[in-house]
């Protein structure tokens, strides 16, 4: 009886040794998926910031056609 207990109690260890290892496997791929993640939410900023440029750029011709527009308009009345 004794030893049937040390048997169950020693296959009991091996199972909570494995399943600790597969712990450690689901945390390491948690945290690459977290850097993932983390590489991907610097990837959107640095497209926001590159459409925020786009945004500003187009904003400046706009002007620039605004003042060129205007500059031919008092030619034409000359």
């Amino acid at each position: 009886m004794l030893e049937t207990g040390i048997r169950v109690l020693e296959t009991g260890i091996r199972v909570l040794e494995t399943e600790i290892r597969v712990l450690g496997t689901g945390i390491r791929e948690f945290g690459t998926k977290i850097r993932v993640l983390g590489t991907g939410n610097r990837m959107l900023e640095n497209g926001i910031r590159v459409l925020e440029t786009g945004i500003r750029v187009l904003e400046t011709g706009i002007r620039v056609l605004e003042t060129g527009i205007r500059m031919f308009g008092q030619r034409s009345e000359c």
